[in-house]
């Protein structure tokens, strides 16, 4: 239950984060510059749909943590990528969001995995990746 606990802690968090990114540009004052206020705009709103669907089925879809995951990887990227890391709104809070938001997918993807394994041995059933490991 612990893990189960921890996936959704981290997932809702990410929705929350996913929120806040859509709505920064404007309470930065970027909103007016389209590459960042953009990035930003789509990027929320893939974390949350992403995050939403995740926490409808907890123990499934652990591909939708790792997937904001790289979303996160991507915000971290992205100012220099898209070219506004000369200017420091967009910057440090696509940096910190990036952070939170590949920290939280992966820590929510493996806080399931680990509960799928556990109930896998419960039942004396292969984990798929036990399976592969052989």
């Amino acid at each position: 239950m612990e893990s189960i606990q921890s996936a959704k802690i981290a997932t809702n968090t990410n929705i929350g984060i996913g929120v806040w990114l859509i709505l920064a540009p404007f309470v930065l004052g970027y909103s007016g510059l389209p590459a960042p206020m953009w990035n930003d705009v789509v990027c929320g709103v893939l974390i949350v749909v992403l995050g939403g669907i995740r926490t409808s089925g907890i123990l499934q879809n652990v591909g939708l943590s790792y997937t904001n995951a790289g979303i996160g990887a991507w915000l971290i990227a992205a100012p220099f990528v898209l070219g506004y890391s000369n200017l420091a709104a967009p910057m440090w809070n696509d940096i910190a969001v990036g952070v939170l938001v590949l920290v939280l997918g992966i820590w929510s993807a493996q806080a399931t995995r680990n509960v799928n394994a556990r109930a896998d041995r419960a039942l004396g059933t292969r984990h798929p990746d036990e399976a592969t490991r052989r």
